[in-house]
């Protein structure tokens, strides 16, 4: 997946929990997360939930072609683990704005088997933030995004200045050795399916920083040829805000090979080409490639 090391035991831990799930395959998968939840979670009920919202899309990645998956996340800050080395266990260099950060993949892992271009995710795919969660030990399932903020950032090392916009005069690329947004990801959400919908829904997306083609909040990829477009996946962001991001352009959204639709949305305070975009200027905020 690109965000550091998984152990044996926890991939193993997936697919007995994939197996399970899927005894109910006719049923949508609700996977739990929570940041305040205790580690060694299945992600099953809000009790035990996963705290880390990487470990949650690695399962929800199992069930191309079975299940709908819907992801429910409690009010916390969502940060994607500073990349490790696969092999020393050393973190790398936390300068490069090219990684990733969240990652969602309903694609089989190179090397292990044929890349799959034919199922997505079931039919479907919903991450809905805004749940009280352990917060409200009583009444975990209560929903309301404004007061329940769940947010998915790309700031690995949660030491972002929100005073500081990379991109900018005041704080232009390459990035200064002193920017405390030197360790964030190229991206808070990366989202990789070939067919299906993926719906975002009363999320917070925060941080991605990146240079040239780099920098979005949102990117989606169908790695679809264009003969095969009318297989290509949606994505439905809703009631969610988009803000703090830096980039060239898509900063807000970048969608290749893939259909996009929005409602609600609010994109401010965000950094495209340079300049502070409010509109859809040349693709600045949101892009969509077809080719």
């Amino acid at each position: 997946m690109g965000m550091g090391h998984r152990s044996g035991a926890f991939a193993a831990a997936l697919a007995t929990a994939a197996a399970v799930h899927n005894a109910e395959a006719s049923n949508p998968v609700i996977i739990h997360v929570d940041d305040d939840a205790p580690a060694g979670g299945d992600g099953s009920t809000w009790q035990t939930a996963f705290n880390d919202l990487q470990d949650a899309l690695d399962l929800a990645g199992l069930y191309q072609g079975q299940s709908t998956v819907e992801l429910r996340l409690a009010d916390g800050l969502y940060t994607p683990v500073p990349v490790v080395h696969e092999q020393s266990g050393l973190p790398l260099d936390l300068t490069d704005n090219s990684a990733d950060g969240f990652v969602l993949s309903a694609f089989t892992p190179i090397g292990t088997a044929s890349v799959s271009l034919t199922s997505g995710i079931g039919s479907g795919f919903k991450l809905l933030g805004g749940y009280a969660g352990l917060s409200l030990p009583d009444a975990p399932g209560v929903r309301d995004a404004d007061q329940f903020v769940s947010i998915i950032s790309a700031d690995r090392l949660r030491d972002d200045d929100p005073d500081e916009q990379p991109g900018t005069e005041a704080a232009p690329f390459p990035l200064p050795v002193s920017s405390t947004r030197n360790d964030n990801a190229a991206t808070a959400l990366t989202i990789r399916v070939p067919t299906g919908t993926v719906v975002l829904d009363g999320v917070r997306l925060q941080g991605a920083t990146g240079e040239g083609d780099n920098g979005h909040a949102v990117s989606i990829d169908s790695y679809n040829f264009w003969w095969r477009s009318e297989r290509s996946p949606t994505l439905l962001l809703a009631d969610s805000r988009i803000e703090r991001n830096s980039g060239a352009f898509g900063v807000a959204l970048h969608a290749n090979r893939a259909s996009i639709a929005m409602s609600g949305v609010v994109v401010e305070n965000n950094v495209a080409d340079g300049l502070d975009r409010t509109d859809s200027w040349f693709g600045a905020l949101v892009r969509q490639d077809v080719m």
